[in-house]
């Protein structure tokens, strides 16, 4: 017997029951941290930034010199709890809405979306109307996932989870949502109920279509997984374009950069996966 697909609200719901349920949505285990001081840093600090947020802060202030004496309006959309933009509450108006009844009504120099696209299904929708929004010499900017719908493995990356996955103790193999220990790694399927990477997969193409990159650096794979020991085994198969990154920091214009910043071949077309392969 299949199941039949989640209906959109009931999808709604299912969404609103997680993260009601979640104190901190940012909040991630003190092995990403490890990776991230070790490994992304020094990455990101060779385009002039350390995280997404100085990544920000860097393209808006670059708006703001471009356009002296106007006030740098930015949107950011898909804020969830707002984390990041609450610092600057008093220069923010915040709406809760559903995005696709959204219809830009002015534009801006700056569009955020952070850790949100891969929970839209309308993207091509969304992507026309930030599009509009932007101005003509602005920045939409993102932090994503770019991976496979459901943030499941692709076949090529899965044949490397399989085989860290034997090597590791019962320990690393707890799973604590169903407080059991996992044998084998399960290729779950995170958007069968909700919108998580309901259509992730389509993100960079679409963006392609729709956008020029002044920034783009991608990362992560097998090692979203398994951190340290592994990390070499994502850059060797994701530099050769066996494997295809799953996260991105990207800046994206109407128009084509002067000086387009990638980390060594790693260009956004490079990073596509086909789903056909």
């Amino acid at each position: 017997m299949t199941s039949t697909p989640e209906s959109y609200q009931n999808r709604i719901a299912a969404e609103l029951e997680m993260y009601s349920a979640t104190a901190n949505v940012h909040d991630a285990p003190p092995i990403m941290q490890y990776w991230s001081s070790k490994f992304l840093v020094p990455l990101f600090q060779l385009f002039g930034f350390s995280n997404s947020n100085e990544m920000f802060r860097t393209y808006i202030a670059r708006a703001c010199r471009a356009h002296p004496g106007e006030v740098c309006r930015v949107l950011s959309i898909g804020a969830g709890d707002a984390a990041t933009e609450k610092g600057f509450s008093g220069r923010f108006q915040f709406a809760t809405f559903d995005i696709n009844s959204w219809k830009p009504a002015e534009e801006y120099h700056v569009i955020l979306a952070i850790q949100c696209l891969h929970h839209f299904v309308e993207l091509e929708v969304l992507f026309d109307k930030i599009h509009r929004a932007l101005q003509q010499d602005g920045f939409f900017l993102t932090d994503d996932m770019i991976g496979r719908n459901g943030h499941q493995r692709w076949p090529e990356a899965l044949h490397f989870v399989d085989e860290f996955w034997k090597e590791l103790p019962d320990s690393y193999r707890f799973n604590h949502q169903l407080q059991r220990v996992e044998e084998r790694y399960e290729n779950w399927d995170c958007s069968k109920q909700g919108f998580e990477g309901i259509r992730s997969q389509d993100i960079l193409p679409l963006l392609i279509q729709r956008f020029h990159f002044d920034l783009f650096v991608a990362f992560g794979y097998v090692v979203d997984i398994f951190i340290d020991c592994v990390h070499a085994v994502d850059v060797r198969e994701i530099e050769s374009g066996r494997l295809k990154p799953t996260h991105i920091y990207a800046a994206m214009m109407k128009h084509p950069s002067d000086s387009p910043k990638f980390y060594k071949h790693l260009t956004p077309e490079f990073s596509v996966r086909s789903p056909n392969k």
